[in-house]
């Protein structure tokens, strides 16, 4: 996976570049940033994160990528949520 860059703004996520391996496809994963993850500001990202997704998945749009999975990382009681998409 490689970081991509987001310059200029201040979001309390992170995209990754990744590879799917079965499906073969380079596909962004979307992270709630460990940073924005204390506090009520966290519990708020996620929340909003965990409503927008599934939100966002149901749209049809050439302009809109594609959502593939919605979950969450498996770090004990500190779960961030993630997302799949289309790599624009």
């Amino acid at each position: 996976m490689e970081r991509t860059p987001l310059q200029g703004v201040d979001f309390p996520f992170v995209i990754r570049e990744a590879q799917d391996e079965l499906l073969g496809r380079r596909d962004a994963v979307k992270m709630i940033s460990l940073v924005a993850g204390g506090g009520s500001h966290g519990a708020e990202a996620r929340a909003r994160f965990l409503r927008e997704a599934p939100i966002t998945a149901r749209l049809r749009h050439p302009n809109i990528v594609t959502i593939h999975d919605l979950g969450e990382t498996d770090t004990g009681d500190n779960r961030p949520p993630f997302l799949v998409a289309q790599r624009p």
